[in-house]
């Protein structure tokens, strides 16, 4: 038996040692956490460290960034969090993205995920991704999915490495949520169509509210059935048209966390994003060991090019893409980033070395730390008792 899974078990579930749950591991093996070395105690606050350094010594790597590409959109999703067709922007030219491609390269970029609005209103978008991977990009995109039949010969020509398709609740809370519809019909046929393109990496992301939670079981063998790969489930945030937004308190985000690990466990790949460390079920629920990367290892770029850490409404303006010297940009700002103090609540938390006080910059403390319901589920409902619910 693998000795880094029995470690992690160890460390995670300290009263879990079930033959069950560790074959269950075994021949699951869920996500790229079990690959490689095993996370320490002080993930987090080391590689806080270890990217401190870097970024003193001007050798802090730049791996990833997403490019909201337009702000155009064909749809007014009520909870759009760019607030998406609303502000007009002059977007940039795939020449003037062109011209910034050297110093991105020269950081160390890898990948770059092209978003929105809606990317396909833009009509040079499969230009963009044919250039990016003749740079050796990998390309991403997210997508509303309406009309791809429209896009079938650009997409087989220029076939994007990922693509993430949004599919919000079944039929009826879909469509509300888009206000379109119809939406969720188009959508799913999306995803069909891009599965039989044979598209590399093919997933759903999921904004889960509290109308949508008790749909994801049966919506989750309606998205599988369809052809994604992956499921992402993000819990709605208040940010952009969805700021006054009800959000899920802690016994909805307690139902989210039980349903999440019950379909790995039935072998669904999925993972929960956006609510930062998970305590105990860290390692079955993150894609790898917690860590807020915004800022340290990526950056966004608005429209009209302008450069956050983040893409959130309060967040500061790093620079901008046609106006700034990249390397200066990279290098000299996001200081709110990686000079941010940690929030006193987090002094005295048991999970300190494991979260190291999360994204201090995206998130506010008191809607979005986990502490409670994490101090809940490790000392209650731990792995042996929901693997005897699931057995």
């Amino acid at each position: 038996m693998d000795q880094s899974i029995e470690q992690v078990i160890k460390r995670d579930f300290p009263s879990q040692r079930s033959d069950h749950f560790l074959k269950w591991l075994l021949n699951k093996a869920p996500h790229a956490y079990w690959n490689g070395d095993l996370p320490g105690e002080n993930f987090a606050r080391d590689q806080w460290g270890q990217f401190q350094e870097m970024w003193r010594a001007g050798k802090l790597p730049l791996r990833h960034v997403v490019w909201h590409i337009t702000n155009r959109c064909n749809l007014r999703c009520a909870h759009c969090g760019v607030r998406g067709g609303e502000t007009a922007y002059n977007d940039l030219s795939l020449e003037d993205f062109a011209n910034a491609l050297p110093d991105l390269l020269k950081l160390g970029l890898q990948s770059i995920t092209l978003t929105g609005g809606e990317p396909l209103v833009r009509k040079d978008l499969f230009d963009l991704i044919a250039v990016f991977k003749l740079c050796g990009l990998k390309v991403g995109m997210v997508s509303n999915g309406h009309h791809f039949e429209r896009f079938e010969s650009q997409f087989r020509a220029h076939l994007p490495d990922a693509l993430a398709i949004s599919i919000d609740g079944l039929e009826q809370s879909h469509d509300q949520l888009r206000i379109f519809p119809g939406s969720y019909q188009q959508t799913l046929e999306a995803l069909r169509l891009a599965r039989e393109w044979q598209i590399p990496t093919l997933s759903v992301n999921t904004t889960v509210w509290p109308e949508n939670l008790s749909e994801l079981h049966e919506l989750r063998q309606v998205i599988f059935e369809a052809g994604a790969a992956h499921w992402v489930l993000r819990p709605i945030t208040r940010s952009g048209r969805a700021e006054n937004a009800q959000t899920l308190n802690e016994q909805q985000m307690l139902t989210l966390l039980h349903f999440a690990a019950e379909s790995l466990y039935q072998g669904y790949d999925l993972s929960v994003a956006g609510v930062g460390y998970l305590g105990p079920l860290d390692s079955w629920l993150n894609m790898s060991p917690f860590f807020a990367y915004s800022g340290w290892d990526s950056l966004y770029i608005l429209p009209d090019g302008s450069i956050k850490g983040f893409n959130e409404d309060h967040l500061p303006i790093e620079g901008h893409l046609l106006k700034d010297s990249l390397p200066e940009v990279w290098y000299r700002r996001f200081r709110s980033y990686r000079e941010s103090p940690l929030p006193d609540i987090c002094k005295d938390c048991r999970f300190l070395g494991r979260c190291y006080g999360g994204n201090r910059v995206e998130a506010e403390t008191g809607t979005r730390c986990l502490r409670p319901l994490l101090e809940e589920l490790d000392d209650s409902l731990t792995a042996q008792r929901w693997l005897s619910e699931w057995a």
